[in-house]
């Protein structure tokens, strides 16, 4: 276990109390493989430990999130996205309500994030003002959920892509229709927008009726790699350098949509979010996209790429 691998455990931009377990069963789980090789580590796991277990103990989660940089998932500095431009975008939620996004790319796949996975997920297509319900709305389940098969426990979350495939299929309507793949790798500079229901401000949360969009840069590796000298290969950053403008939490599985495509997956990034020089962190799409294209063909055994983690 390194610096990189315990930094990126507790910065996504969605966690629950589920997550807050199992990521302290991940770290138990290098601690007992004798994975630790610094100092610097040690303490940084004995503290996350303490910290964890203590509030576990007392029920007080919410503070256990404060003191994570959280998953992202929520816009910062955009705009309500208008509801004829979004009929790919759908509500991940439970029980518990809707905690990420995710992206239609056939009648019956979804794309979105590996940490979006839960037992009881729904998927909700067609949605707006997630309080008022449309004639065109579909709600559907998981028959399938398929991530990266990664046989190294501790560093299994690197992958952050996740693919469902529909119980049933979707009716293609106005207000349900899919999103392209990337046919290229997107470009530096290039000005991208992304969307979701995820919090409007922060570092207090703000959740919208109706999802947000802003737009956003994808930024140079060189600032990716100072924000992040950790990073893995298949991602993007994106964002402004001033900051101002980002996804945040609640955003997370959300799409990152250039040029008519999705080029990347709301993942993690700092909370605060909007901060200068600290600029989302998004799974780069164009690096699975066979991947991607395997599975929806009907080869589900295929295995992702290598990372570079």
């Amino acid at each position: 276990l390194n610096d990189s691998q315990v930094v990126y455990l507790y910065r996504y931009r969605h966690v629950d109390d589920l997550q807050i377990l199992h990521f302290i069963q991940q770290v138990c789980c290098c601690v007992s493989h004798s994975l630790l090789r610094s100092s610097k580590i040690s303490v940084l796991i004995e503290t996350l430990l303490i910290k964890a277990i203590s509030v576990l103990l007392h029920g007080q989660l919410v503070n256990f999130l404060d003191f994570f940089a959280a998953p992202i998932t929520e816009i910062v500095g955009g705009f309500e996205c208008n509801k004829t431009e979004h009929p790919f975008l759908v509500l991940l939620y439970n029980s518990k309500g809707a905690f990420c996004a995710g992206t239609l790319l056939t009648n019956e796949w979804v794309l979105t994030a590996a940490h979006c996975n839960r037992e009881d997920i729904q998927i909700r297509l067609g949605t707006h003002n997630i309080h008022v319900h449309n004639k065109d709305e579909q709600i559907r389940v998981p028959k399938e959920k398929l991530c990266c098969l990664n046989t190294n426990y501790c560093t299994q979350w690197s992958q952050d892509i996740m693919l469902i495939r529909l119980n049933s299929s979707v009716n293609i309507s106005e207000h349900i229709a899919p999103l392209s793949l990337p046919s290229n790798p997107p470009r530096v500079d290039s000005v991208c927008r992304v969307m979701g229901w995820g919090t409007i401000t922060s570092p207090e949360v703000t959740y919208p009726k109706v999802p947000h969009c802003v737009n956003i840069n994808i930024l140079h590796n060189e600032v990716c790699e100072a924000a992040y000298p950790w990073l893995s290969g298949n991602i993007l950053c994106a964002g402004e350098l001033e900051g101002d403008k980002d996804s945040c939490k609640g955003d997370s599985g959300g799409p990152l949509i250039c040029y008519g495509q999705i080029h990347g997956i709301v993942s993690w990034g700092h909370f605060p979010c909007a901060q200068p020089l600290e600029p989302g962190v998004y799974t780069k799409v164009f690096d699975y996209l066979e991947w991607i294209q395997d599975i929806i063909a009907g080869n589900t055994s295929v295995i992702c790429p290598n990372d570079n983690f």
